[in-house]
């Protein structure tokens, strides 16, 4: 797989050129394990485009679109602490939990709890989610979804689905099959990779010292001290 000069003066993968010998080296690590000249080009590609999407999805483009065109009184992170609740209530993606708090949504998101405070409150004030004593513990607050969240939630895929039929409905069936299996596969190997990941603590070791080093550097040219 051979790419064309960028004209910008950048690499085929969108990279400046201070990122080049970091390419470089990857495509050496890459054919040091058996990896052809095409393979390496073709996997920093996927690379590039996953990091792409996942700073658009970090950005909540999509997600302020939709809100944005449902003329919501939610911001996209209110949004997603709310999917989060759904997912929770309705086990997508893990065990239904009915009783599910501020902690659960908080894990969930991966963000500290007092952030996931401040985002239910917000959604228990526009009126999305609902506080309740959970009937086991009277000393234990769960979240509970209304009647609101479920229109804005059927309303929010609705649209999402709208938008992504439109931008696939001109793909061939071999071209989605093909696409939804390599793109399932991509998925698995890398959650396999970073669940049973053996770092070479030798070389984590080797590179550590050099962060330090370099930021020590740093501070010592400015005169100050880590």
């Amino acid at each position: 797989m051979q790419h064309e000069p960028d004209p910008s003066g950048k690499d085929p993968h969108g990279a400046s050129h201070a990122f080049r010998r970091h390419f470089q080296r990857i495509s050496a690590a890459a054919e040091a394990r058996g990896m052809s000249r095409d393979a390496v080009e073709a996997l920093i590609g996927i690379d590039a485009c996953a990091f792409v999407w996942r700073r658009r999805m970090l950005k909540g483009e999509l997600v302020r679109r939709i809100l944005t065109a449902l003329d919501c009184d939610i911001e996209p992170s209110e949004f997603e602490a709310l999917t989060a609740l759904s997912r929770l209530t309705y086990g997508i993606g893990c065990t239904p939990k009915a009783d599910a708090t501020i902690g659960d949504v908080a894990e969930e998101l991966n963000i500290d709890p007092s952030r996931a405070s401040r985002l239910v409150t917000a959604l228990v004030q526009k009126g999305y989610v609902r506080r309740a004593i959970a009937q086991d513990d009277a000393r234990k607050t769960i979240l509970l979804l209304t009647k609101a969240s479920g229109a804005l939630l059927e309303a929010f895929m609705k649209l999402k689905w709208h938008l992504v039929i439109d931008a696939f409905h001109a793909w061939s069936d071999k071209d989605l099959d093909d696409f939804e299996r390599l793109l399932s596969n991509y998925v698995a190997t890398m959650s396999e990779a970073v669940e049973n990941a053996a770092t070479d603590q030798q070389i984590a070791a080797g590179l550590s010292e050099r962060i330090k080093a370099a930021a020590e550097e740093e501070l010592a040219a400015r005169g100050e001290f880590a």
